[in-house]
């Protein structure tokens, strides 16, 4: 009995995720107001939080729709989950930054 030996693709996420993660940062607050750092830091450390609270709700959507006594065959319901995540983020940066339209765009 042994532990699983590190994968490599694990780590350079990881370190890909370290050198990405205070660049984005140092962009976004040279991009902002100085009377709004503190709102982007909070909105910043949700990143945090998603990381700690997604895994096992994740886990537990793919467990309960997986399973047979699951109400619906879909295995694929922690990544749909995922994706309406994305999407209602995404909405929320349109209406925030004023973007929302884009699709009237020439």
């Amino acid at each position: 009995m042994g532990l699983e030996p590190a994968r490599a693709d694990v780590h350079h996420r990881h370190a890909a995720r370290a050198l990405v993660s205070p660049v984005t940062n140092a962009y976004m607050s040279q991009r902002i107001a100085a009377d709004a750092q503190g709102e982007l830091q909070g909105a910043a450390s949700l990143y945090s939080l998603s990381s700690i609270v997604g895994p096992p709700v994740m886990s537990q959507l793919f467990g309960r729709f997986s399973s047979a006594d699951a109400p619906a065959h879909l295995p694929g319901a922690a990544f749909l989950a995922a994706a309406i995540c994305a999407l209602v983020c995404l909405a929320i940066y349109l209406r925030a930054t004023g973007r929302a339209d884009f699709a009237s765009a020439p």
